[in-house]
């Protein structure tokens, strides 16, 4: 007798969908209608809890995940996203609090992500990090038009990182959005919009 062990794709499947609830949502873009589409918000179900990696499903009944809420105060380490490509490419959306305290380290950011809602990330002052500089790289390859405010308060630290790199496409980022994000803090040195 021993043990096997085997390589599972993080994106192969979804995550299964007892613990999520789907509400139908629109996204309408504040400066680019092409941005504009329909389809699921996705959020924790009551009384479920999730912890370690997540894997979000991209669409539910034919109809495409547009944006996320309701994930805050798990112990969800990792989300991914059920895509061969890990994106979500119709996702547009976290609101308010979305993985507010959760205890994530990283987070595959859909590439067509639009908007980060207020304290959609926010980690209390002990609270888990997020320090593979791949969520960097990730965050700084959206088409972001707004950042609320304390979006990433304390969430951030990342290691040998002189540059967090957004698109020209940011409009607005609010205020705190990356509080704690000092050199002290293993976080941001700079953050540079645009080329």
């Amino acid at each position: 007798f021993y043990a096997v062990y085997m390589e599972v794709d993080v994106h192969a499947s979804a995550t299964d969908s007892k613990y999520f609830t789907f509400t139908e949502d629109i996204y309408e873009d504040p400066v680019d209608s092409s941005y504009n589409i329909s389809g699921w918000q996705i959020q924790l179900a009551p009384g479920q809890v999730l912890s370690g990696k997540v894997t979000l499903p991209t669409e539910h009944e034919g109809k495409p995940i547009i944006s996320a809420i309701g994930f805050s105060q798990q112990a969800i380490t990792h989300v991914f996203w059920s895509n061969s490509s890990g994106d979500n490419p119709n996702f547009r959306r976290f609101y308010q609090g979305a993985f507010q305290n959760s205890q994530l380290v990283f987070f595959e950011f859909p590439s067509k992500l639009r908007i980060i809602g207020p304290s959609a990330f926010l980690s209390g002052f002990n609270g888990s990090k997020m320090t593979d500089n791949r969520n960097a790289q990730l965050l700084g390859e959206c088409p972001l038009v707004r950042i609320d405010s304390d979006a990433f308060n304390n969430r951030f630290a990342f290691s040998n990182l002189d540059t967090f790199k957004l698109r020209g496409t940011v409009e607005e980022i609010g205020t705190l959005a990356f509080m704690f994000a000092s050199p002290a803090n293993n976080g941001i040195k700079n953050l540079q919009i645009g080329s």
